[in-house]
């Protein structure tokens, strides 16, 4: 497998601000789940052709089969990153901010950042695999936001290098 941060590590450099330097790179997809966006009331329906429909229901059905993949009461940092996060981009750790990279890697004119944040804006980043999803990613957001990626179905290299990068950067 090649190490593409070590391949492009010049072009990913030419993103990062004065002093600022590449740690982790991973392709991310978002894969939906359970996604708790604010406060609804309950809800239910029947149609003849549908049948019954009970909110509650569905959001449990959801959450035991796939997880929870979005939180966001208020809105936030994981909406944002969510959005760009479903046309699947590099998401590059940097000494200084985390950063979602639209286009093809190894062509800087193609390259742009998509989304960023700053590792102040960051609360936790950890592994959290699944069945067919070793390399889930939580990122929680200190807006109480959070986002569950995924950066690797099989394989969990990135989504761990990724974790523990930050985690030497911040501590936390």
């Amino acid at each position: 497998m090649f190490d593409y941060l070590k391949l492009y590590r010049e072009e990913l450099s030419a993103l990062c601000g004065p002093g600022e330097w590449p740690l982790a790179l991973a392709k991310v997809t978002y894969v939906q789940g359970h996604e708790d966006i604010g406060r609804r009331g309950p809800s239910v329906s029947f149609d003849p052709i549908g049948g019954l429909d009970v909110r509650s229901w569905n959001e449990a059905a959801d959450k035991a089969i796939g997880g929870t993949s979005l939180i966001a009461p208020r809105g936030g940092m994981a909406v944002s990153l969510h959005r760009v996060a479903m046309n699947m981009p590099e998401l590059l750790l940097t000494t200084a901010q985390l950063m979602a990279i639209a286009g093809t890697l190894g062509r800087a004119q193609k390259m742009k950042i998509a989304w960023r944040c700053t590792l102040d804006d960051i609360d936790a980043i950890s592994h959290q695999p699944r069945f067919a999803q070793r390399g889930r990613l939580y990122i929680r957001f200190t807006d109480d936001s959070a986002i569950r990626l995924m950066a690797g179905m099989l394989s969990a290299k990135k989504a761990r290098a990724l974790v523990e990068a930050f985690h030497q950067r911040t501590g936390r």
